[in-house]
């Protein structure tokens, strides 16, 4: 884990639990004490947390007033961070270095952006203020969506219906989604009515699109249903196991399937 990762873990868990014990912290994310008290120093100083005796305690700053580059830079709160740092990672073995993708919104590809810093080659269109910003320093060539501005938890990205409108101009090899639940009828589903456009785009957009969730979205049923993952999806990641009822009827369905 990288410690820009690490140290929104730390924030993560504050956010939820107010105040942390070095050793608990050790425990939660597997790392040296020493390196868990330097993460807290460096925490202190940017004015995110008030160190403790034998630990810290969460800052309680209005939302209003924290700074926006920095909540992008660091969104205070990702559900199930570690799942999507094991999903993140696992995704980015799909990707070539000269490969021209699409990064979808939402907080599974905000974490995946910081796994894409070293592909500098890349050719990136997104929706995601989060990504465009963290990789702007390092890959070159980018082409953010805009559109209605979405924000939760300090994740921003675009949505809305005149993303179809821009993602006509672009065309990728590759193109990166989520969605909020699968069912076992492989049925896909979201919540945020405001990407539905997206995945109306896809299979004009791009050659390949790849459906990146953690094993906690098969057996949820979302909001809005998308369609059929036969009809949109070449490639689905995930951070399995998951159940066999799903695993079999994909592969069938001659979709490819990465679990590890």
């Amino acid at each position: 884990m990288s410690k820009s990762m690490r140290q929104q873990a730390i924030m993560n868990y504050l956010a939820k639990n107010k105040a942390a014990q070095i050793s608990a912290l050790v425990n939660h994310l597997n790392v040296t004490a020493v390196t868990i008290r330097h993460d807290l120093d460096e925490l202190e100083r940017a004015g995110k947390l008030q160190r403790s005796h034998g630990g810290a305690v969460l800052i309680e700053t209005p939302a209003l007033e924290i700074p926006i580059l920095d909540a992008i830079y660091h969104p205070p709160h990702i559900p199930n961070l570690e799942l999507k740092e094991e999903l993140a990672a696992l995704a980015t073995r799909c990707i070539e270095p000269n490969d021209s993708i699409f990064l979808g919104g939402g907080n599974t590809f905000c974490v995946m952006a910081h796994y894409l810093k070293n592909f500098p080659q890349l050719k990136l269109v997104t929706t995601s203020v989060n990504a465009a910003y963290l990789l702007a320093p390092h890959i070159p060539s980018i082409y953010f969506i805009g559109g209605e501005l979405v924000m939760a938890a300090g994740v921003c990205y675009t949505g809305g219906p005149k993303i179809p409108l821009e993602l006509d101009k672009v065309f990728v090899n590759k193109a990166f989604i989520t969605v909020s639940g699968i069912g076992s009828d492989l049925g896909m589903t979201i919540n945020d009515l405001s990407q539905l456009n997206i995945y109306m785009s896809l299979p004009k957009m791009a050659t390949e699109v790849v459906l990146v969730c953690d094993r906690t979205k098969f057996g949820y049923q979302g909001a809005h249903k998308i369609g059929a993952l036969q009809s949109l999806v070449d490639t689905v990641v995930t951070n399995g196991p998951i159940d066999h009822i799903y695993c079999e009827p994909i592969r069938a369905l001659g979709i490819r399937l990465i679990t590890e």
